[in-house]
């Protein structure tokens, strides 16, 4: 029995995606084909989805893309790598960089950089961001922490 999958989007919460997850592979059933291995578990992220993990080929992409990443881009995300699991607020990333507006363009320019990066799942982000009622709290990816803390690529 072949089976064709057509492309899908799913909207709602990495909890509803927890529990969907096994639903949207029923049909699998008495294949010899396999759903995929269940989800794990990451942090709760507001407006992005947090259930794709990237692939080394996406991440690797994204840094080796040209043209390279902006001065700007580079402190935004060192700052962001260095508050570590506690992650960084809008305003603290304008302290350090010196300006808002500065931190908005950059962050607006990652967003460009992952959508036009090959490989690049569509509405995954950059960044974890969650909102705390008036600004952003930042995190920093795991595949990207794990790139810059094995030193295949610095900032």
């Amino acid at each position: 029995m072949k089976i064709t999958r057509t492309s899908f989007t799913f909207e709602g919460t990495p909890e509803e995606l927890k529990l969907a997850h096994p639903l949207l592979y029923a049909d699998l059933q008495g294949t010899t084909e396999t759903a995929p291995a269940p989800l794990p578990s990451l942090p709760e992220e507001d407006g992005a989805k947090t259930a794709e993990i990237l692939s080394s080929q996406a991440v690797d992409a994204f840094f080796k893309k040209t043209p390279g990443l902006s001065a700007d881009q580079r402190a935004v995300m060192k700052h962001v790598h260095a508050a570590g699991d506690a992650g960084i607020t809008s305003s603290e990333l304008a302290k350090h960089i010196g300006s808002a507006d500065v931190v908005r363009v950059a962050m607006r320019l990652f967003g460009k950089r992952a959508a036009h990066t090959r490989g690049w799942p569509k509405g995954v982000t950059t960044f974890i961001r969650k909102w705390e009622g008036k600004e952003n709290r930042y995190l920093l990816r795991r595949e990207f922490r794990s790139i810059l803390e094995n030193g295949q690529v610095t900032l």
